[in-house]
């Protein structure tokens, strides 16, 4: 199978890390996610102040994965262009397949092509997300729903395209 890099895209709470992994099994890929920075003796312990910070941890894990040719899925928001460029442009440079994935377990995640905001708000109070103290704050949820860049009709390759020349 060639190597692929996959970005997996969605706002806090809709989904990204369940399919990810689902993904990851598929595709025998290593997951590179922020989130994993945060985990402390199998606690999730999120600190805003050092977002940068499990962010870079999220690409040289990445960037090592593909030292070692593995195949990689790429979980965080992955919200804006920017957010996207740096992991679009380490895959180009080492050719790899490059695909965007989204969370679509229910039909509820979107309403009129936009992401849902009421629905996944009201997500984070269920038992799943309590339990490993991952419920994101609402405004939260809504910024990254504002700022979401959309690949609407776009193949992956013309996505690519895109975050290259923006």
């Amino acid at each position: 199978m060639s190597r692929v890099f996959v970005i997996v895209r969605g706002v806090s709470g809709s989904g990204k890390s369940n399919l990810a992994n689902v993904l990851s099994d598929y595709y025998n890929a290593e997951i590179c996610s922020a989130d994993d920075y945060f985990m402390v003796d199998g606690v999730y312990k999120f600190d805003f102040s050092k977002i940068g910070a499990a962010h870079q941890y999220c690409y040289d894990k990445a960037e090592q994965m593909i030292k070692d040719h593995q195949s990689v899925i790429i979980d965080n928001t992955n919200c804006t262009i920017s957010e996207m460029k740096k992991y679009v442009q380490l895959a180009v440079a080492h050719d790899y397949i490059i695909m965007f994935r989204y969370p679509c377990w229910s039909e509820k995640l979107f309403v009129k092509g936009k992401w849902n905001t009421d629905f996944l708000i009201a997500n984070q109070k269920n038992h799943d997300r309590v339990s490993c103290s991952k419920v994101v704050p609402d405004e939260a949820i809504i910024r990254q729903a504002n700022k979401f860049y959309y690949q609407n009709n776009l193949s992956d390759a013309e996505f690519v395209k895109v975050i290259l020349n923006t």
